[in-house]
């Protein structure tokens, strides 16, 4: 920053060098600030240096807006609905198991479903206003599908659990678990009897990996807030190490947003579900949300391989048909074989490229007079 504004000295009008200085005093201001207050990044943004410069909280409260709009459009479009239908697709694929030269789908329609679905709701729990009540009463709507998305996602890693091909699905297990808890704060358990959301904890509880994992641990913990205490908690919780407990803790900060709880509300909350005291935390940066943005990078990952292991058939596009193809192909097939006084008509989806439907398949219709008709009209003329 001194250079650039030592090369601008006396390039330009004075105003302009007078900003470059200002701007360059600002930011030395900022980092000294955060060098005296331990490092804390809230204070790198100023406001009121500039005009046009606003508050994070005034920038969020803007970003949650845009989510808000942006997802009542998909509301509209019935993005949702279809999304939930594609992933339960994929995963009752994979509920099936790899078969010859198949191995299990990837995880990716899943967990953007339940990132989407997670964003949605936090954003709606900080705006409360007439567009925040009309997107969680949609995705009231939505949760039997949600739900059933969860209960396969959860089905297929307990039967899979101590499978090799299956580490991609504990990667993406706490965006799915984030979604979990985000819909017991609009009323799951009120709204279903505890038939299937029981199926889901208890798919859970019979995981020791998730009840032995800090991070997997909070989140269950967070949805399961409104009901009774399962005894199986108290003694994960038990358990866990001391390292482990201190690690548990932070989450349960960072993720309480999912509940629309603040990170000092969700421990309170949690420690008189749990009743126990929250482990002591030590001076440094808020290791919660680093861990947050820890595995939401390596879902990032996993994301990216997946869609880079797509085929190349799905990736590029085949040239468009010309005007004439287009025409020929919008037509439906019709062969005429004159065998035994029978016709075979075959039409198939030749514009798509895909075989015929059921409906459409190849069909034999007995030649009546009129059709001979037809045919010796043809050849006459």
């Amino acid at each position: 920053a001194h250079s650039m504004v030592q090369l601008s000295l006396g390039l330009g009008p004075p105003e302009q060098e007078g900003r470059a200085l200002g701007r360059l005093r600002a930011l030395q201001e900022n980092f000294a600030r955060a060098y005296c207050e331990l490092f804390q990044p809230s204070v790198l943004w100023g406001a009121g240096l500039e005009p046009g410069d606003a508050p994070m909280a005034e920038l969020q409260r803007d970003l949650d807006g845009h989510i808000l709009k942006v997802a009542a459009s998909a509301v509209h479009l019935g993005v949702f609905a279809e999304l939930a239908l594609a992933a339960e697709f994929y995963l009752e694929r994979a509920l099936e198991g790899p078969s010859a030269g198949r191995r299990v789908p990837p995880v990716v329609l899943p967990v953007m479903l339940c990132r989407v679905v997670c964003t949605i709701l936090v954003s709606s729990f900080a705006t409360q206003d007439a567009s925040s009540a009309l997107l969680q009463r949609h995705f009231r709507l939505l949760m039997p599908d949600l739900l059933s998305v969860l209960l396969t996602f959860f089905e297929v890693l307990a039967a899979r659990q101590h499978c090799e091909d299956i580490e991609d699905y504990f990667a993406a297990s706490p965006a799915a678990l984030d979604a979990f808890a985000a819909l017991s704060a609009i009323g799951l358990w009120s709204l279903f009897s505890e038939a299937v959301p029981g199926r889901v904890v208890s798919l859970l509880l019979g995981m020791p990996r998730v009840l032995a994992d800090p991070a997997l641990f909070a989140r269950l913990v967070l949805s399961l807030l409104s009901r009774p205490l399962e005894p199986a908690l108290a003694g994960a919780y038990e358990a866990l190490a001391p390292g482990d407990r201190a690690a548990f803790w932070q989450q349960v900060a960072a993720r309480g947003k999912l509940c629309c709880l603040a990170p000092a509300e969700a421990k309170r909350a949690v420690e008189e579900w749990l009743s126990v005291s929250a482990e002591a935390e030590g001076p440094g940066f808020d290791m919660g949300a680093l861990q947050v943005a820890a595995t939401e990078t390596a879902v990032d990952s996993l994301i990216n391989r997946c869609l880079a292991e797509l085929p190349d058939s799905l990736r590029d596009c085949p040239p468009p048909p010309t005007q004439r193809e287009a025409v020929g192909a919008v037509a439906p097939t019709c062969t005429a074989v004159e065998s035994g006084g029978s016709e075979e008509v075959a039409m198939g989806l030749s514009l798509l490229g895909l075989p015929a439907l059921p409906g459409q398949a190849p069909r034999l219709a007995a030649a009546d007079g009129r059709s001979g008709q037809r045919r010796g009209g043809s050849r006459g003329g």
